[in-house]
């Protein structure tokens, strides 16, 4: 059996920047809602997340990462009814601080569908 992870998460990464292409910037220290792909592919190498999940394939780790980026949308859905309430700064999902966002990257997290540049916590 083929055991590097790489042959596993490289094209997991590919598929998630084509679903998203606006969200996968090429800058290693690109801002938040974006994502660089090398960083999105060591988040995953290191999170541990095909081991701890158990995932075998491509098409697996692409499901995962989804049901991560609804989870997150789920959370800064939470964060944002709380802002709109005239609420402090920080919101706690499940004891994580979410940090609040200007109104213009929340727009476009919300527009493209995509919240893993948001922070890293679905990693874990």
């Amino acid at each position: 059996a083929d055991t590097d992870p790489l042959r596993i998460i490289n094209p997991a990464a590919d598929m998630m920047e084509n679903m998203f292409p606006e969200m996968f910037k090429p800058n290693i220290r690109c801002m938040p809602p974006h994502v660089n792909i090398d960083n999105f592919r060591m988040l995953i190498f290191n999170g541990g997340i095909l081991k701890r999940h158990n995932i075998k394939d491509s098409d697996a780790l692409v499901k995962w990462i989804l049901k991560a980026n609804d989870r997150q949308e789920q959370k800064y859905d939470d964060a944002l009814k709380h802002w709109k309430s005239g609420s402090t700064d920080i919101y706690y999902s499940d004891d994580i601080m979410v940090k609040k966002y200007s109104d213009r990257v929340m727009n476009k997290a919300i527009k493209n569908g995509f919240y893993l540049g948001l922070d890293s916590t679905w990693v874990y």
